[in-house]
């Protein structure tokens, strides 16, 4: 598991996990993970009656939920904590870089005035039921249905002032809007010219395998 991603699960042996091992948290994301296995198998009348009769096929997607949760990883950020010049400042000072249009992002960037805990959660687009190649607008609106949200623009940047440590190679693609409420991308990318965050817009598509950033909400 990579440095930026702190698990969500706690180690507990080789015991079952029973609800009311979970804390609070952790009772909120497995909740997500069963509402999106069950949204993913397009749940009909029939279905419901299979389970009613067969309660292990519903057991089956239990697991296979929790399964999916406990691969889980999340990071929070607090949003609120500094104005935009010393947020600037801040991303400089960890020697991230950023493009062009990243640049232009955070010259108009509204800070929050109110100190707000962000907890940023990374899937691949298959968890969200797509084993094809599905386009941009299908994935958020599965992200919602599973109760997550874009990240906030604010915690983006955030993220790249914090995040000193990445490893190289790793690629972390945040699902945001940008200040007109239209839906970017912002990639922070440790790569041989060292780190930097960059806006890609109208994406298009995304492969099952793709891994994206969501806010819980």
């Amino acid at each position: 598991m990579c440095s930026f991603f702190v698990s969500s699960r706690k180690e507990r042996g080789d015991r079952r996990v029973m609800t009311s091992d979970l804390t609070a948290k952790e009772r909120r994301d497995f909740g997500i993970a069963v509402t999106s296995e069950i949204d993913r198998l397009r749940i009909d009348p029939e279905t419901v009656e299979a389970w009613q009769a067969h309660r292990e096929a519903l057991g089956s997607v239990l697991r296979a939920a929790l399964k999916e949760f406990q691969s889980w990883t999340t990071r929070t950020v607090r949003t609120g904590t500094s104005d935009r010049k010393e947020l600037s400042a801040a991303i400089a000072d960890s020697r991230c870089n950023l493009n062009s249009s990243a640049e232009e992002m955070l010259f108009v960037l509204s800070v929050s005035s109110v100190a707000t805990d962000v907890h940023l959660i990374n899937l691949p687009v298959s968890f969200f039921g797509f084993n094809r190649i599905a386009k941009e607008d299908e994935v958020i609106a599965a992200a919602v249905r599973a109760g997550l949200v874009p990240v906030p623009l604010e915690a983006s940047f955030r993220l790249a002032a914090e995040y000193r440590n990445q490893p190289r190679g790793e690629r972390i693609t945040l699902v945001t809007c940008d200040t007109s409420g239209t839906p970017v991308y912002l990639v922070l990318l440790h790569g041989e010219s060292g780190r930097w965050l960059s806006v890609y817009q109208n994406h298009g598509s995304w492969r099952p395998e793709n891994k994206l950033t969501f806010a819980r909400r």
